[in-house]
């Protein structure tokens, strides 16, 4: 081996005179050695240390309410290699039945890992045997994005309609008056993709979702 090492740059270095240095960079670098032997000849190379961008997960924060008869989407991003859930699933996204705290471990191409957790709370109206629940209606469910949502209550009460897409967000909203007796209105979705829409309605009695698909 050669009598001394001499590498630069020094700074991400624990020893830069060292045969094999550790180095520590936060971006990829390219670090220079100069060997000199004991006859005083020299030699240079250069190694790559290759620092890979860390992963980002971020759950996505599902719809809010549900009624707990029904299950809600925990999406993580897409684009990893692998997941691992708390609940065992090793799938991209899963869908929860109980409230509960819920994380995630996924690993990317290079096997660099990040975690992320988030809580669910399911809150909503159970939907049998509750007057409430019975309130909110979609036909035809599946449909083509057309279809009616039919309101009813024993009482005039004021509430709030949202549609919501799988990542949680509102892509319909207003509020609506829902009076004694049954209310029809007509909903138009059918410039959004297909899929699985939430239909939520809040008032004073609770918040109720249902599902509604686009095909």
């Amino acid at each position: 081996g050669g009598a001394s090492y001499q590498w630069m740059p020094a700074a991400t270095l624990d020893d830069n005179q060292s045969q094999s240095p550790v180095a520590t960079p936060d971006s990829s670098t390219t670090y220079t050695v100069t060997v000199q032997s004991s006859d005083g000849c020299q030699n240079t190379d250069d190694v790559v240390v290759t620092v890979n961008d860390n992963p980002d997960v971020s759950i996505q924060q599902p719809v809010g309410d549900t009624t707990v008869n029904d299950s809600i989407l925990v999406e993580a991003p897409a684009g990893f290699a692998s997941y691992s859930w708390s609940n065992g699933a090793t799938s991209e996204d899963i869908w929860v039945a109980s409230s509960g705290i819920y994380s995630v471990t996924a690993t990317d191409s290079t096997g660099c890992k990040d975690a992320d957790t988030v809580t669910v709370t399911i809150t909503g109206i159970d939907e049998t045997g509750s007057d409430f629940a019975q309130s909110l209606s979609l036909q035809p469910n599946p449909n083509s994005g057309f279809f009616t949502i039919t309101l009813g209550a024993e009482s005039n009460v004021e509430g709030e309609l949202k549609v919501f897409n799988l990542h949680g967000q509102v892509i319909r909203e207003e509020q609506v008056m829902v009076q004694s007796g049954k209310k029809q209105m007509e909903m138009n979705l059918q410039n959004h993709s297909s899929g699985l829409y939430y239909v939520q309605l809040k008032t004073e009695k609770g918040v109720l979702n249902k599902k509604v698909v686009i095909r």
